[in-house]
């Protein structure tokens, strides 16, 4: 017999059985499904919510939310998106946010982007202004990446001025992290993660 390529295809105009022939491409297609199952499963959507409220009564960044463990796969971009209702104790405070590597000390984690202010500009819960954004992170690198990711937030004032970052059981508060494509797609728009 000659020489075949992966899934039998004589090199050289040499003629394969109709049986190794089909068992090749068999076997190839077969592996090309596992293959296409366990990228779609390794790249599950990362997330955190919650149903309470969070208080800030400081200009110092807290984790609102974290994702534990999530998966940036080589090559590959995610969106990051948070969704939040914000209030005031005083008209016009604003709540700063932004997307960090975790750490312990939350406001010292590698700054992954920024979603700017979002203005509290009620002060009861019936006047909760919506806060809702998303970023992208890229894995411009050849390795996978995985890291606990926090969303953090402050309030822009500080004590006097304190903001809840609304949730209940109807309308939590949340966190996602989910891939939406090629890491060259999003040149220039992600921020590299680490």
């Amino acid at each position: 017999m000659g020489s075949y390529d992966d899934i039998g295809i004589p090199i050289g105009g040499q003629k394969a059985s109709a049986s190794q022939f089909g068992e090749k491409v068999r076997d190839a297609i077969i592996d090309l499904d596992r293959r296409v199952s366990s990228y779609d499963t390794s790249n599950a959507v990362g997330k955190a919510f919650s149903t309470s409220s969070l208080v800030l009564s400081s200009v110092t960044e807290v984790a609102a939310l974290t994702i534990t463990g999530q998966l940036f796969k080589a090559g590959l971009a995610y969106e990051a998106t948070m969704r939040c209702g914000v209030f005031g104790s005083a008209a016009r405070n604003l709540m700063p946010a932004r997307v960090r590597k975790f750490n312990a000390t939350p406001a010292s984690g590698a700054d992954w982007g920024e979603y700017f202010r979002f203005a509290a500009e009620g002060t009861v819960a019936g006047l909760t202004v919506s806060a809702i954004a998303s970023i992208f992170l890229i894995n411009n690198t050849a390795a996978d990446i995985t890291s606990d990711v926090n969303l953090t937030v402050a309030a822009q004032v500080g004590t006097a001025s304190y903001i809840t970052v609304f949730a209940n059981a109807t309308s939590p508060r949340y966190f996602t992290i989910r891939p939406v494509g090629f890491a060259a797609d999003y040149a220039g728009m992600g921020v590299q993660v680490s």
